[in-house]
C-alpha cells in the first residue's frame, strides 16, 4: 500500500538547486500568514541524481509548520553535498515519521532574516526519524543532523523512535567553525 499522496521527482540541472523550497523571506515582503501554520504531509520527494550538491526540502524563516510522513530519498552523491530536510529558521516545527536518505539527511541552519536571525531553531521536535547517510560529503561534515555554526537552538527536542545509520557523526554541532556554504 502506498502511503503518500504523492511522489515528486526532482532532477537538478546544476548545483545548489532545491526540490521543493518554501521561503518566507523570499522577495523582500514578510508575509507572515502564508508561512506560518502550514502542513506538508503523505509525500515522497524522490531524485536519481548523483553528480550535483543539492536539497530536498528547505524552508527558510518559516513558522508553526507540522511535516508529517515524508519520505526524502536518494539525496546522495560521492564527494558532494546533498541535504534532506534543510531549515534555516524560525519557530514551532514539528517533524513526524520522516525517512531521510542523504549525505546530510537533517540540516539546521542560521535563520537569514536578519530582523529575527536569532530565531534558528526555536521549539523544534524531531518524532520518529529514520536517517540515513549515503554517500559522502565535500565541504560539510558528514552527520545524521547537522547544525550550522552560528544557529541560536532553543528548546531542540529529539523524541520518539530514533534510527540514526551511517556517518561520522549522529549529531554535529561545532560552534566554533567557520560557517558552512549555502
Amino acid at each position: 500500500e502506498n502511503k503518500f499522496a504523492s511522489r515528486l521527482i526532482f532532477e537538478p540541472t546544476a548545483d545548489n538547486q532545491t526540490g521543493l523550497t518554501v521561503n518566507r523571506t523570499s522577495g523582500g515582503a514578510v508575509a507572515s500568514d502564508i508561512y506560518s501554520g502550514f502542513t506538508i504531509e503523505n509525500v515522497g520527494l524522490a531524485t536519481t541524481d548523483t553528480t550535483y550538491n543539492k536539497t530536498g526540502l528547505k524552508l527558510v524563516d518559516c513558522g508553526e509548520a507540522t511535516i508529517k510522513n515524508v519520505n526524502i530519498f536518494g539525496y546522495t552523491g560521492t564527494a558532494k553535498d546533498a541535504v534532506g530536510l534543510y531549515t534555516q529558521g524560525r519557530e514551532s516545527l514539528w517533524v513526524d515519521g520522516m525517512h531521510i536518505t542523504g549525505c546530510v539527511p537533517i540540516r539546521i541552519g542560521v535563520n537569514p532574516d536578519l530582523t529575527a536571525g536569532w530565531l534558528s531553531a526555536d521549539h523544534f521536535t524531531f518524532r520518529n526519524l529514520y536517517l540515513s547517510v549515503v554517500g559522502t560529503t565535500d565541504a560539510l561534515p558528514s552527520a545524521c543532523v547537522l547544525v550550522d555554526p552560528g544557529v541560536h537552538a532553543s528548546h531542540l527536542q529529539f523524541d520518539g523512535s530514533q534510527a540514526w545509520v551511517g556517518g561520522d557523526h549522529g549529531l554535529y554541532w561545532n560552534q566554533s567553525a567557520a560557517p558552512y556554504a549555502n
